[in-house]
């Protein structure tokens, strides 16, 4: 099955009201920043089932369509030999247009092409609370990588709310909102603080290029209301990708 024809099949079962249906509907207008967010998501089944093949073609496509981040990744998959056979001309043109591109943001650094996958390969922390607690009773309601799963839950990838105190982010943890569950009590104070910060290192990690390395995935998985019916709300995906090696893989063969 080729990138395009992979695509098109996710399409095909897509609920329209899901994450990834929103952002389809806009990436199939040729909106380049949610095709980069489709690739995204169906790169590391955030919110999406997991299919690197589909990935690839969203990342093409937006890629062509002027976003740096897009050129950003699809530099890094030439490069490292995953989703899509290894290229280095080809990684370079790739790397070359997003370091040019003036609609590149400056969080999303071009040093070199070896300094962008050093930086995309290195490993997250070993012993980080807050990315353990968010993994465990925040990610399948907000996604692992801050892309939300649940309709009404805010996307911490994308900063939604991250402009807030953090008193007040905080108090709503605490005593819950909405569909949201009251935390109070239920996790230590210093725990809950840390999966804060990590929430907000989410924002940052974004925009330094959507093709990173992933942290592991807890064995316990809170979810709620309407995650408990969503399959891909927190999907594990195989070690060995259709289209090559994952990128975990790619960047431990370098």
């Amino acid at each position: 099955m080729t990138p395009e024809e992979a695509a098109r099949t996710v399409a095909e079962g897509v609920n329209s009201m899901s994450p990834l249906g929103r952002f389809l509907e806009a990436a199939t207008a040729g909106d380049a920043w949610s095709e980069n967010l489709v690739g995204f998501m169906l790169f590391y089944g955030e919110s999406a089932p997991l299919d690197p093949g589909a990935a690839l073609y969203w990342f093409e496509r937006a890629a062509a369509n002027g976003s740096p981040e897009a050129q950003a990744n699809m530099a890094l998959l030439h490069e490292l030999g995953t989703t899509t056979p290894r290229d280095r001309q080809a990684a370079l043109r790739y790397f070359r247009m997003a370091r040019d591109n003036p609609e590149r943001s400056p969080e999303l650094e071009m040093p070199s092409l070896l300094g962008l996958v050093a930086t995309a390969c290195a490993p997250p922390p070993e012993e980080d609370t807050g990315a353990e607690v968010f993994g465990t009773f925040c990610a399948g309601c907000h996604g692992r990588l801050g892309v939300a799963s649940h309709p009404d839950a805010p996307n911490f990838a994308f900063g939604e709310r991250m402009e807030k105190p953090d008193a007040e982010l905080l108090q709503t943890v605490y005593g819950g909102h909405d569909q949201m569950p009251e935390w109070s009590e239920k996790i230590p104070d210093e725990m809950i603080s840390a999966a804060l910060r990590h929430a907000r290192r989410l924002q940052e990690e974004f925009r330094h290029g959507t093709v990173h390395r992933t942290r592991p995935v807890q064995d316990l998985v809170f979810q709620f209301g309407l995650m408990e019916s969503n399959p891909y709300a927190y999907e594990v995906g195989p070690a060995d990708a259709p289209f090559g090696p994952s990128f975990d893989q790619a960047c431990r063969r370098r």
